[in-house]
């Protein structure tokens, strides 16, 4: 009998070995038949646990929220009080966040950063709690970095980061450099977000992690295309958009599609670019992305004035404001204000176009930390022309 109950454990540990390393390399379905298949003979509920957020890890990666919400309902009910727990709050956090229910994503990740500190004072093994911090710290840096609050999302990502090399995971670490080089790269600040997200390809290449792969090339593309070397950029974009179209990976598809639009928006090529907000509109629309929603509402209206179409511009930009103001999405909040400043521009309203430019202004220079970035300049340039 005991014979037994070992030999099981070490299947579950092969087919759960067997799934991680499947859901690294993005063959998804084969990572959710092995999990399940796990499922099927688990007789202990730490490999239960790990079953189940290895699951919702895939659907996460799949942009199949729903599925992710009813697993993580699962593992509420065998991770309480445990380090799994703030794994699992951390996810509910993460997905909260992308279907734009903010309330609910910080709710989730105060609780498991409450949990944490709580467990520490208990018996578990560091390796648990060291798992348990990088997920939660990760998740709730994104949620600030969402928020546009950049100082509290570097502290995160920071510690992010020192976990994962205390614990020597390198992925984390690679994940850490990535999302530091996404606040870096909200703030403008080029030179600090190449090496980021550089690192963060380097170790993807190495893990065989596909993912990671696409990430880091879609991030370094829209860095190549803000320094107008538009062909490296598309190289780059090219090289996320087949990974994750070979994947099935809905949010990379989703995430390079916008970028592409905005790269030839700036190449002047409108119909090219507004046929890719299409796309990407649909598919945020079908994985129920509030964030993307917002963000291409935005997009729609300042491509609208630069089409001339100013009633489908006031449009948009309404939508625009409507959905990012409702997230808290603050950075989109800004881009939206300077849109309508320019619309109103556009019909000959100048105080309505200064005061919407004033918005715009006081927004970027809080989220910019001070730093003189494009959109800082063009504001200045605006608001000096109407004065």
């Amino acid at each position: 009998m005991e014979k037994d109950k070992i030999n099981r454990g070490l299947v579950v540990r092969a087919f759960c070995g067997l799934s991680d390393v499947y859901n690294l390399v993005g063959r998804y379905k084969d990572g959710l038949q092995s999990y399940s298949k796990a499922e099927m003979i688990i007789c202990d509920k730490r490999s239960k646990i790990d079953a189940l957020i290895g699951q919702a890890t895939i659907f996460e990666n799949l942009a199949e929220y729903d599925s992710v919400l009813y697993v993580l309902d699962r593992l509420k009910r065998v991770s309480h009080n445990t380090p799994a727990e703030v794994h699992v709050l951390s996810k509910y956090s993460c997905v909260y966040r992308l279907l734009g229910r903010m309330g609910e994503s910080f709710t989730a990740g105060k609780r498991g950063m409450e949990l944490l500190k709580s467990l520490k004072k208990r018996g578990f093994s560091q390796i648990e709690l060291y798992r348990a911090e990088a997920a939660i710290v990760n998740a709730m840096g994104t949620f600030y970095l969402s928020q546009g609050d950049f100082d509290e999302a570097i502290i995160l990502y920071q510690r992010f980061l020192k976990v994962s090399e205390e614990s020597g995971n390198l992925f984390g670490i690679g994940m850490a450099a990535n999302n530091l080089g996404s606040v870096y790269t909200h703030r403008g600040d080029y030179d600090k977000t190449i090496p980021l997200f550089n690192k963060k390809l380097a170790i993807s290449e190495k893990l065989g992690n596909k993912v990671g792969i696409a990430m880091a090339a879609n991030n370094l593309g829209w860095i190549y295309c803000e320094k107008k070397r538009f062909d490296k950029a598309i190289e780059l974009y090219e090289r996320a958009l087949s990974i994750a179209e070979e994947l099935g990976e809905k949010l990379g598809i989703l995430n390079v599609t916008i970028n592409l639009g905005s790269l030839y928006k700036n190449k002047v090529n409108y119909d090219r670019a507004f046929a890719l907000y299409r796309k990407a509109m649909t598919i945020a629309e079908k994985i129920g992305d509030k964030l993307r929603m917002g963000k291409l509402f935005c997009k729609y209206g300042e491509f609208q004035i630069k089409a001339g179409d100013f009633e489908k511009a006031k449009e948009y930009n309404e939508r625009s404001f409507e959905v990012n103001n409702e997230i808290g999405y603050k950075e989109m909040i800004a881009d939206t204000c300077k849109n309508i400043g320019d619309y109103y521009l556009k019909i000959g309203d100048v105080e309505k176009a200064s005061e919407n430019y004033s918005k715009a202004l006081s927004l970027y220079k809080k989220l910019s930390n001070g730093q003189k970035t494009g959109e800082l300049s063009d504001l200045i340039a605006n608001l000096d022309r109407i004065k």
